[in-house]
């Protein structure tokens, strides 16, 4: 199974590579075919501008002094004024003049006239003077008689300078082949109202709806075997590269994408939803009076309900995350104690738990002060419970951070003593206003004489004049065995669970009788 879990997280590592060369491979052509695709319009705009410039400045004059419909000798001048221009430019075919039903000057026909070949999208446009249109003929009665015609028909750019006028001028659709150069990994494609050219060479004739405003549009085409055929012909040497680095290292690999922990987005998203909720633990003393309460925090997820702390408490403290949660609890116990009646003979005790890293910011301070600063009228006191899962970075951090807590008058508890790093070195070196006793030591009652332990952190604290607080207590066997030590407060199951804050203060600070 161990076996089987290693290749899967190993092959996964491997496609995720090639996935993220794929990605970087398919962005890289696109952009390519896209250049091409802006150099060909470039070039087709520049081609059928300088046709539409020799038609406005030396054909259309002509035309608006000529009857060639009806006069012979009008059609041959047309012709002979428009014959330099069939040489110069290669693209152009011919050039024709035509009612909306027949061709009755051009110079493949000369005076002859001869129906023209409609074909259905043509009836979708209403021609204008100021309008030209750009279509593609597969059938034209004219042009029967040329070489490449079988294979490619034609081109008819027109220009309606008269409402019973119509100007052909047919162009070589080779001439405008030649402006899509052609690659193996990507398509251009030149679009008109009736049909498209493919860089390849193919014409495939569909209607197609163009946005530009123009008569025709340069697009590319860039399908999977054109990337698969890039990716191999520009990127194979990366891709083996890829392939020894996995094989190579794929134990090292294994190690680190094995412990990669997703917790630390799933509890930022969960931040971000303020899904953090302070739930409130009473703390009693020995003749039942309410002391106060810890701050425990729980997520409440909206599809996995309640997760317990364990699941993220240990991930968010390494990461940092503990600070952003902590912030989040304070916040929401500000609002949920405003309204409070702590009616008790002595200070409400709100005990909160920190760890070193959250020293290492100025954040926590903050919101020890914004929480006094809410309460400052209340009889209620913020107690700093020092965790020991994790240690200070250094001394002069643990020193700094003792001290700004001294300054603010804020009492420090030491939580789960005699379990983490530094139980002594803050005891030896701290000012500890309270010594909460684990619960590992305190579930020890129940199993006889194995006491000691629990005995010597209470002859220590005694020794010190320290407070003690025993937690974990669930049992009333473990009640009594502590209370006949004269521990001074108690907290567990058997004195009440940890509950949302709502419900503590109707439960606890209310005044409800």
């Amino acid at each position: 199974m161990l076996k089987l879990k290693k290749r899967l997280i190993i092959a996964l590592a491997y496609l995720l590579g090639l996935g993220l060369l794929a990605i970087y491979a398919h962005f890289t052509l696109e952009r390519m075919a896209d250049e091409a695709a802006r150099i060909s319009t470039l070039k087709i705009d520049e081609s059928i501008d300088g046709i539409q410039r020799y038609y406005e400045q030396d054909m259309k004059p002509v035309l608006e002094l000529s009857n060639c419909d009806v006069n012979q000798k009008d059609c041959e001048q047309f012709l002979n004024s428009v014959s330099s221009f069939l040489f110069v430019d290669p693209a152009i075919r011919s050039v024709s003049i035509s009612d909306k039903k027949d061709i009755y000057c051009s110079s493949i026909s000369r005076f002859k006239r001869t129906p023209i070949p409609y074909s259905p999208e043509e009836f979708l446009f209403k021609p204008n003077e100021s309008e030209i249109r750009l279509f593609y003929l597969k059938q034209n009665g004219l042009f029967r008689e040329l070489k490449d015609y079988k294979s490619k028909g034609t081109l008819q750019l027109r220009f309606y300078p008269h409402d019973d006028r119509i100007v052909h001028i047919a162009l070589h659709p080779n001439s405008f082949f030649a402006l899509l150069p052609y690659s193996p990994y990507y398509k251009l494609k030149l679009d008109f109202v009736n049909a498209s050219f493919y860089s390849d060479g193919s014409i495939i004739e569909t209607p197609t709806a163009l946005t530009s405003g123009k008569s025709y549009e340069v697009s590319h085409e860039v399908n999977p075997d054109c990337l698969y055929s890039y990716i191999l012909s520009h990127y194979s040497f990366i891709i083996v590269f890829w392939t020894l680095i996995v094989v190579s290292s794929s134990n090292v690999m294994y190690s680190k994408l094995s412990g990669l922990n997703l917790d630390y987005w799933r509890i930022k998203r969960g931040l971000s939803k303020h899904q953090f909720e302070p739930f409130l633990q009473p703390i009693f003393n020995a003749d039942g009076t309410l002391r106060g309460a810890e701050i425990l925090a729980r997520w409440v997820h909206p599809k996995k309900g309640l997760i317990p702390p364990y699941k993220f408490i240990g991930q968010a403290e390494s990461n940092g995350q503990i600070k952003e949660i902590t912030t989040q609890l304070m916040d929401k116990c500000i609002v949920g104690l405003k309204h409070a009646d702590f009616n008790v003979n002595s200070r409400f005790h709100l005990a909160l738990n920190v760890c070193p890293i959250q020293f290492e910011d100025r954040q926590l301070f903050r919101d020890l002060d914004k929480f006094k600063l809410a309460f400052h009228s209340k009889p209620i006191e913020l107690i700093v419970e020092l965790t020991e899962r994790q240690e200070f970075a250094n001394n002069e951090l643990y020193v700094s951070s003792i001290n700004n807590l001294k300054s603010r008058n804020t009492p420090i508890a030491l939580d789960d003593f005699g379990t983490g790093f530094c139980s002594m070195k803050y005891l030896l070196e701290t000012e500890v206003n309270i010594i909460k006793i684990d619960r590992s030591y305190v579930s020890t009652i129940d199993s006889g004489p194995n006491t000691s332990i629990l005995d010597s952190i209470i002859s220590l604290a005694r020794s010190i004049n320290v407070p003690l607080l025993a937690e974990g207590v669930e049992t009333e066997e473990q009640f009594t065995y502590l209370k006949g030590k004269d521990i001074e407060e108690f907290q567990g199951y058997l004195f009440g669970r940890p509950i949302p804050l709502i419900e503590f203060v109707d439960k606890y600070l209310s005044n409800k009788e």
